[in-house]
């Protein structure tokens, strides 16, 4: 089964453009990878197909962090310059957007679970049964 899942940041504005009378907006995400000394970036070019590229290409913009969900492929093409080159090719099924009001590139911040506080557990009764 070919499906993959990639978290990441928008590297531009998405493009809508048609192809066979079909809408499809092309956009690429910047995949954080390698390690903590190291970090490296691996982008994804992404294509949205149908009526979901056009009601929600407003939604997107450079630097929000997006989740997109699908089968991905290998695709070779040729540079301006003629020299061959690949890249990663996602045909999105699923995308996922930052909530409404979050700033482009902005994580959430989880939330520390509170403690109970000191009193609480030497309220609980000492006789409990195993």
């Amino acid at each position: 089964m070919n499906f993959s899942i990639f978290t990441g940041n928008l590297g531009r504005d998405p493009e809508l453009r048609q192809h066979n009378g079909d809408n499809i907006l092309n956009f690429a995400i910047g995949v954080q990878t390698g390690t903590k000394d190291k970090p490296e970036t691996m982008w994804v070019d992404c294509a949205l197909w149908g009526k979901r590229a056009t009601s929600l290409q407003p939604y997107m913009a450079k630097g929000h962090r997006v989740t997109v969900s699908g089968p991905i492929k290998l695709e070779e093409y040729k540079a301006k310059d003629g020299t061959p080159k690949t890249r990663l090719r996602l045909s999105v099924d699923q995308i996922d957007l930052p909530p409404k009001g979050d700033a482009p590139a902005q994580t959430q911040q989880t939330q520390q679970p509170q403690s109970a506080p000191a009193g609480a557990m030497a309220d609980m009764d000492d006789d409990i049964p195993f």
